[in-house]
């Protein structure tokens, strides 16, 4: 099943040590951990020939406890084999993926692959979404060489003027490595993407600054596709009769980890808890990582001169955007038709550039379906809606003149998502009417998804070993803060462990240290 922890690493092609945030073990023993995978069904070639039938049949894909398991199957000139993907559950941009992978012997006609596409892939189709081929073997080129099994490709796809466009390369392994784990690795920086095998680099190419201009797609969340085809212009298998791999034919995963390299984004609806923040960079101490930019020429930056908390803020300038523009910061995540999002936070107006006339500033809800066509909230709870075209929810009260300066103010909306959403997006706008622009600075900003209440809790403790034990029942997804002190008189608890529910009894043990600590449990 998924976690979402901690955890320190040195990653190949980084120098810094790296924090897990999110991590695929396949330590159960079932289908595909449904809140994260879905799958690819059916057969038709799939754009390269290919001559298997995907299904979601165990026979095909399982978790036997210690491995996810896809298993290609022939009967007579049919084949069966299984594609699974995390569309819309776990995205991510930017990071350091790592997954230990083991493939069967490939002969003629096997071809697996570990690789992701843009989450924008059923608005946009293929290639406008990116791809990026991790590992892929089974080419008809190490099928010619005799190198097979020990050859590993890995490219870049994407959409160029129009076209279609790809870079890559291969790395030949000293031996066969069919039927042996291997760790795969993708390090992918708002700069670069770089593949390696067992720490081999195999890629690099750069995106960043002008070599990046025509490359948007590799700065867009990604998710996840396993698979292992039969067949196809990849193997330049076409025909039952060339492929001669024996069968059934098992590819293995151990695990897919996600390393936080300081600008690593995180979304999906596996990923999101009720009550816990989704933003990431929510007080702007890493500048503005994690946030896209709409500017229109006007400009952003993390600035320390009025910061509410920490050591930044965001300052959004319209000078220079151009007549009733509004340049904003944002970050969107999917969503569906009954959610319910919440965004709030501080806006600050300047004394020394107040804002005049009418320009204003505020935070957005804005929801959106598989077009990208902007909806109408179902419901308003906390704020106001905007009309069309400009459907969303508009926090209250906006930042305008008459705001007071060099004052932080308090702005909040709440919305329920409609009908084909399929996506979320909070926003920090700053509107700007002509000949008024101005900078306005955010700060302190959360964006969650309103879950059930949390139940009173029923707290039970002991003393066991020197240590307290405390425990308690869970709801499924609630956020559960244990918090100490060492005296009831001091102002400030201490958060030392967040604990996310699943429904069953929770039970945490903690030092009984002296002098002695009192413990108590926080929920949202």
């Amino acid at each position: 099943m998924k976690y979402i922890i901690t955890y320190l690493m040195f990653t190949c092609g980084l120098s810094s040590a790296q924090t897990l945030i999110w991590s695929e073990e396949f330590n159960y023993t079932s289908a595909p951990d449904d809140d994260v995978w879905s799958y690819d069904l059916g057969a038709g070639g799939w754009g390269n020939a290919e001559l298997q039938s995907y299904t979601s049949d165990p026979a095909n894909v399982w978790v036997n406890g210690s491995n996810l398991v896809i298993t290609a199957l022939r009967d007579g000139d049919s084949f069966t084999s299984a594609r699974i993907k995390t569309l819309n559950k776990l995205t991510f941009k930017y990071g350091v993926v790592e997954a230990r992978i083991q493939t069967p012997d490939l002969a003629n006609g096997l071809w697996p692959a570990f690789w992701t596409l843009g989450n924008n892939f059923p608005a946009v189709g293929w290639p406008a979404c990116g791809e990026i081929d991790v590992m892929e073997m089974g080419q008809t080129n190490a099928i010619r060489a005799g190198l097979v099994n020990r050859r590993v490709g890995s490219t870049a796809h994407w959409e160029s003027g129009g076209g279609y466009a790809s870079f890559g390369d291969y790395e030949d392994m000293p031996s066969d490595i069919s039927d042996t784990f291997v760790v795969y690795r993708m390090v992918w920086t708002p700069n670069s993407i770089s593949t390696y095998i067992n720490g081999q680099p195999i890629w690099v190419m750069d995106i960043s600054g002008g070599a990046g201009a025509d490359l948007e797609e590799f700065h867009l969340p990604h998710f996840f596709i396993l698979n292992l085809a039969v067949g196809g212009t990849y193997t330049g298998s076409f025909a039952p009769g060339d492929i001669n791999a024996d069968f059934p034919a098992e590819y293995k995963v151990d695990y897919i980890r996600v390393y936080d390299i300081g600008d690593t984004v995180l979304g999906g609806s596996s990923t999101v808890v009720p009550g816990a923040n989704l933003l990431a960079n929510p007080g702007f101490e890493s500048g503005v990582s994690g946030w896209t930019m709409n500017l229109g020429g006007g400009s952003a930056s993390a600035s320390p001169a009025y910061a509410r908390s920490g050591d930044e803020s965001l300052v959004i300038d319209s000078a220079g955007a151009g007549d009733w523009s509004s340049p904003n910061a944002s970050q969107s995540f999917s969503a569906s038709a009954g959610d319910v999002f919440d965004i709030q936070g501080y806006l600050l107006n300047p004394a020394g550039s107040a804002i005049t006339g009418s320009s204003f500033g505020l935070f957005k809800i804005e929801f959106r379906d598989s077009g990208g066509n902007v909806l109408e909230p179902a419901s308003v709870d906390t704020g106001t809606s905007a009309a069309f075209p400009y459907y969303g929810a508009e926090s209250r009260p906006f930042l305008s003149a008459a705001s007071a300066t060099d004052t932080w103010i308090f702005s909040e909306v709440r919305a329920e998502a409609p009908a084909n959403t399929v996506w979320v997006s909070f926003i920090l706008l700053n509107v700007n009417q002509p000949e008024n622009s101005g900078p306005i600075y955010y700060d302190d900003i959360q964006a969650v998804l309103i879950g059930d209440p949390v139940p009173p809790l029923e707290l039970s403790s002991s003393l066991e070993g020197g240590n307290i034990q405390i425990s308690f029942p869970t709801q499924n997804g609630a956020s559960y803060r244990v918090a100490c002190k060492s005296g009831l008189t001091n102002a400030n608890w201490i958060i030392i462990e967040t604990i996310i529910g699943d429904g069953t009894t929770n039970s945490s043990s903690y030092p009984a240290d002296d002098p002695v600590r009192f413990y108590r449990v926080l929920t949202p």
